[in-house]
């Protein structure tokens, strides 16, 4: 008798939980469709709705315009006619990075663009209008290329996945490590590789722009713009100058990428020298390398002239 007890209480208890379990279900089911359609609602205000989520960055540039009224009265007033920036900064688009305020420089004094990794490509039409603007019109004298440590672009090229569409951007930093392998090799420390890798990347870029047309025709008759690699350390918000040897860089590949002849080298001063197609001759080297030896203003000379000496 007993055990017939024990087990219609059995029967009832397990009927009464799967009940309960199953009132359990119906409540979370409805309280997450519930939740699902509200989340609906939110995002489709969200992108219709005329109400700003971002009222505290209008508040923040509000107080801004305030501070730096108060500081510089006639700030706006001059900026509004004209920039006149000495230097054009292209660094990469990590937040970290605040280019202006880092080198403590005001609104109008830097020029700039902004990519993933810094990458200076010269079939970049956004990085060429840049350039042919920055160059030729504001007439900057000084180009900047400042990558960073820590550069989440260059991390993903140091690693064997593919990355979708961002492996046709990242292709450019593996070919700085097939360019540089045998010196990253020798660094043991990941860590360390990667900080390298930043940097010959910057030294890449940089070389890639002594090779730009827009850059060559400039430097060939006026010595500007020049070009500085440095590297940012988020670390400890310090930028670091590289100290390229380009002269020594530039001068292995001067016969393929020299584009103009600069001064001292066929074209008089001042005068642009015809763009060749082609590689300029070796007797047209062997000028410019007597002329140029003879010649008394280095910084008159353009870069590619200066490499001869």
């Amino acid at each position: 008798m007993k055990v017939v007890f024990f087990f219609l209480f059995f029967v009832q208890s397990t009927m009464g939980f799967v009940q309960c379990a199953q009132s359990i279900s119906k409540d979370l089911a409805s309280s997450t469709a519930i939740k699902s359609t509200t989340e609906d609602t939110e995002k489709s205000k969200s992108i219709w709705s005329l109400d700003s989520p971002l009222e505290h960055l209008f508040e923040n540039n509000k107080k801004w315009v305030r501070e730096s009224v108060e500081k510089d009265p006639e700030v706006f007033t001059r900026l509004k006619d004209a920039q006149q920036p000495k230097y054009l900064y292209i660094g990469c688009s990590d937040s970290r990075v605040p280019a202006q305020n880092m080198l403590g420089l005001q609104a109008g004094e830097l020029f700039v663009i902004r990519n993933v990794a810094n990458l200076c490509i010269n079939s970049d039409f956004s990085l060429l209008s840049v350039l042919l603007f920055s160059i030729e019109v504001l007439e900057v004298t000084d180009v900047i290329v400042c990558g960073h440590y820590g550069c989440g672009g260059v991390n993903a090229a140091m690693k064997n996945k593919d990355h979708g569409l961002l492996e046709h951007w990242l292709h450019h930093i593996r070919n700085v490590q097939r360019l540089h392998k045998s010196e990253l090799v020798q660094i043991p420390d990941e860590s360390q590789r990667f900080k390298r890798l930043v940097e010959l990347n910057v030294q890449e870029s940089c070389l890639n722009l002594f090779s730009n047309p827009i850059v060559q025709k400039k430097q060939a008759t006026a010595s500007q713009p020049r070009i500085h690699g440095w590297v940012y350390d988020i670390a400890t918000g310090y930028v670091k100058d590289l100290k390229i040897d380009f002269k020594t860089e530039i001068k292995k590949y001067r016969d393929i990428y020299r584009l103009y002849d600069f001064p001292g080298g066929g074209a008089g001063p001042g005068m642009t020298g015809a763009m060749n197609v082609n590689m300029i001759s070796q007797k047209a080297d062997e000028a410019a390398e007597q002329l140029i030896g003879a010649a008394g203003d280095v910084e008159q000379k353009g870069f590619w002239g200066r490499i001869f000496r």
